[in-house]
């Protein structure tokens, strides 16, 4: 019986000591606190309640390409029993609490089989519930979530129209954005240079997981956290050639699983794929795309900020961004004056500042002057971007009967990207095929199922052999759950793996007149 060891580590935010061992404080006067290294706090985890945890994506339809966040559940030990042998010490409002037991405080699982760690799951503390009663269970359960947290929370803003870049190029300008950063990254090369990127997000009203999902659909990369026996958290983008063409097997299962789900029904049945692709229009001159419509009063030495919503001035783009602007002329983009609703004369006492942004721009005004101002006429140009029509191709499948397969790709376009798409997924739904959506294995019924077990992770390409339901082929691990149960010194090791069928592709036309032997939008 193959068998694998648990450890729990936490870390510790401490307070930034200067060369003297002073504590350095920021400028509200609070203490500057810093991490201070991964602590084991296995002892204080309760061996009676089973420790859960989940990454990636438990789906496996056509839009399941994103990660959702990963979920960790286990709880501590509150009683006396507990590392530092004092009630309350994981009761955050009680005298002994520990002081290093707060939210956001970062936590990750590791599995030690054959004398090799194998890195699980990281994340932070999310939520924290200690049960009341002193003569009671005295234990607190504890809820962490993985770093897909930040894409969830995180708002769109400040982030201009991006030109010629590829998925892994937008990734990477996205984290920019968050608030922490990810242990380490590994992406592969996006398979296509977007013309234009974000040009159909509202800045401050999108989460930049919705951003991400328009992009894994415009590519049709997926993006996932996996652990490894290097890191415990890897930002980990796969592109579609990787999808298509996923090499050898990370792990491959014969007659030896514990539960395999499928269904062949109506549901899976497909007889049209629809695909659509959105062609951007670009003013080849610079045109006005807002207006100001109320004279703005600026008290003298002070500034004003207003947001402009762009539009366009043919009236029929519902969504409009910047590609540019220019900087504000006088007399031709803007008039300033000491009188409300005429003149120029404080023209040069104006000065203006437009911040990031794609269809929503704030403008930051500064009277000079030693006056009132009014800016009364303001007409702001630049090169808009705007989205017209839609590109629509639809391949039917030949099925006799079924729904509509629809595949919505809103940074793709290139119609040829398209039309190769739903060639590929009609072909693939040509023939009635079942729905394989999970598996699970129990690691340590032997050493080649524990090493699954703690090697595989989402996105993985494992295959499957169950003589029963005649089920042998391949398969993308879209997520995974885990479940850990004490037994002995040791655990037990539940994995669920969340699938998606593999389809394998070395080659296919990418329109009606060329044959590319090489894979889709690769050159």
């Amino acid at each position: 019986m193959a068998s694998a060891t648990l450890y729990v580590d936490v870390e510790c935010y401490s307070p930034l000591l200067d060369p003297d061992g002073l504590i350095i404080n920021d400028p509200d006067s609070d203490p500057i606190k810093v991490l201070s290294g991964w602590v084991d706090i296995t002892s204080d985890i309760r061996i009676t309640v089973p420790v859960n945890y989940s990454t990636g994506n438990p789906n496996n339809d056509i839009e399941a390409r994103v990660a959702d966040e990963g979920i960790l559940r286990l709880a501590y030990d509150n009683s006396i029993g507990n590392s530092a042998g004092l009630d309350g010490l994981y009761s955050p409002d009680h005298a002994n609490a520990d002081e290093c037991f707060v939210q956001n405080q970062p936590i990750r699982i590791r599995l030690v089989s054959n004398a090799i760690t194998y890195y699980q799951w990281r994340g932070s503390i999310s939520t924290i519930e200690p049960l009341p009663d002193s003569m009671g269970e005295r234990v607190t359960y504890v809820e962490a979530v993985d770093f897909m947290r930040y894409f969830y929370e995180t708002d769109f803003t400040n982030v201009n129209i991006q030109t010629n870049k590829r998925d892994d190029e937008l990734l990477t300008t996205l984290l920019a954005q968050l608030p922490y950063q990810p242990e380490n990254t590994d992406f592969d090369t996006g398979n296509d240079e977007y013309s234009y990127a974000f040009q159909d997000e509202t800045t401050g009203t999108s989460h930049i997981i919705s951003v991400i999902q328009k992009m894994m659909m415009s590519g049709m990369g997926k993006l996932f956290v996996r652990g490894g026996t290097t890191y415990s958290e890897t930002l980990t983008y796969i592109n579609r050639q990787s999808i298509l063409n996923p090499g050898a097997a990370v792990a491959a299962l014969d007659n030896n699983m514990v539960g395999l789900q499928l269904i062949r029904d109506d549901s899976s049945l497909i007889k049209k794929v629809s695909v659509v692709t959105y062609p951007a229009q670009i003013d080849a001159t610079n045109v006005i795309l807002w207006q100001l419509n109320t004279p703005l009063k600026v008290d003298p030495g002070t500034s004003k900020t207003f947001t402009m919503t762009l539009r366009d001035p043919n009236g029929r783009a519902t969504k409009v961004a910047a590609l540019s602007l220019v900087a504000p002329v006088a007399d031709t983009d803007y008039k300033f004056s000491s009188v409300s609703g005429s003149g120029n004369n404080l023209n040069a006492n104006l000065s203006f500042a437009y911040s990031d942004g794609t269809n929503s721009i704030d403008v930051t005004v500064t009277n000079n002057a030693a006056v009132i101002g009014y800016l009364w006429y303001f007409f702001p140009r630049g090169k808009g971007i705007y989205l017209y029509e839609p590109v629509p191709t639809s391949k039917l499948t030949g099925q006799t009967y079924g729904k509509t397969l629809n595949i919505d790709m809103p940074y793709q376009d290139d119609e040829i990207v398209g039309t190769s798409i739903a060639s590929l997924y009609s072909g693939w739904f040509s023939v009635a095929r079942s729905n394989i959506t999970s598996c699970k294995i129990i690691g340590n019924k032997s050493d080649a199922l524990m090493t699954a077990a703690l090697t595989v992770q989402p996105g993985d390409y494992v295959t499957i052999k169950e003589d029963q339901t005649g089920i042998d082929t391949g398969f993308i691990v879209n997520g995974i759950d885990k479940e850990l149960i004490p037994i002995g010194d040791g655990v037990l090791v539940n994995a669920t793996w969340y699938l998606t069928q593999a389809q394998i592709v070395t080659g296919f036309i990418l329109d009606t007149s060329v044959l590319d032997t090489d894979l889709l939008g690769v050159s």
